[in-house]
């Protein structure tokens, strides 16, 4: 596991150097091989970016003993859904109604296990649904606000492609970007590589847009987490944290 923003950044710049350097000199379906793979390469880098710092995230929060009362309201209401049956013990079982209360406590007040802390803060792929209805909560549980990615301006005015033109044309965010660049680019160079071609899209454009949205989450995820100590962060990533708790 590496957090080095700039790092990852210059790992989206050697993709532009590959595309800008190597596309002209192959043949039309090789063109559209390693073009697919530059496209999903950019995608998937940002995929491991992501469930770095959510990894980063447990282990910090773990450490830092986290329980109930930190989750935020949707995670805390599946938290709850999930021990439907302690709580209806201590309704219906009134000869044991001072030991279930003990466990609902301590439910309620002690610190949660890596294992039920990563039932609610994981990474899910980058689909329009998860984007809409559970993404949210991730993003306000490990930065703080539940609109992040909405809040980052991502625009493709100039586009022109046959297949995608429309859609990126109307993407005003990079909620809605990453939702278009999943369904059309990245499903598509999954399911059907050799026959699927992106087109007329500018793939400096997407670099960038990736670029920002990385850089954007990274400090507002440092700085929400308060991790600026460099000492604390590598702490924190040491491989061992989890075990020694």
């Amino acid at each position: 596991m590496n957090l080095d923003k700039i790092r990852i950044l210059n790992t989206y710049d050697e993709y532009n150097n590959v595309y800008n350097n190597s596309l002209d000199s192959l043949n039309d379906n090789a063109k559209i091989l390693l073009e697919n793979s530059l496209y999903l390469s950019i995608f998937t880098t940002f995929e491991l970016f992501l469930k770095d710092i959510i990894d980063i995230y447990i282990r910090k929060a773990i450490n830092d003993r986290i329980c109930f009362s930190n989750l935020v309201d949707s995670f805390a209401i599946e938290y709850l859904k999930n021990r439907e049956r302690q709580f209806d013990n201590f309704f219906k079982n009134q000869n044991q109604i001072l030991s279930s209360f003990t466990n609902i406590k301590s439910l309620l007040e002690g610190n949660l296990s890596e294992e039920d802390l990563r039932t609610y803060v994981r990474f899910e792929f980058l689909h329009k649904k998860k984007l809409d209805k559970y993404y949210p909560a991730l993003m306000e549980q490990i930065l703080g606000k539940n609109n992040f990615l909405e809040s980052i301006e991502i625009e493709f005015p100039d586009t022109d492609s046959d297949t995608l033109g429309v859609e990126l044309r109307e993407v005003k965010n990079a909620k809605e970007f990453l939702s278009i660049y999943t369904e059309k680019i990245r499903n598509s160079i999954a399911h059907e590589n050799s026959q699927f071609s992106v087109g007329n899209i500018s793939f400096e454009k997407c670099v960038e847009s990736f670029k920002e949205i990385t850089d954007k989450i990274y400090d507002q995820f440092i700085s929400y987490n308060e991790l600026q100590d460099t000492e604390r962060l590598s702490f924190i990533m040491r491989d061992n944290i989890l075990d020694s708790e």
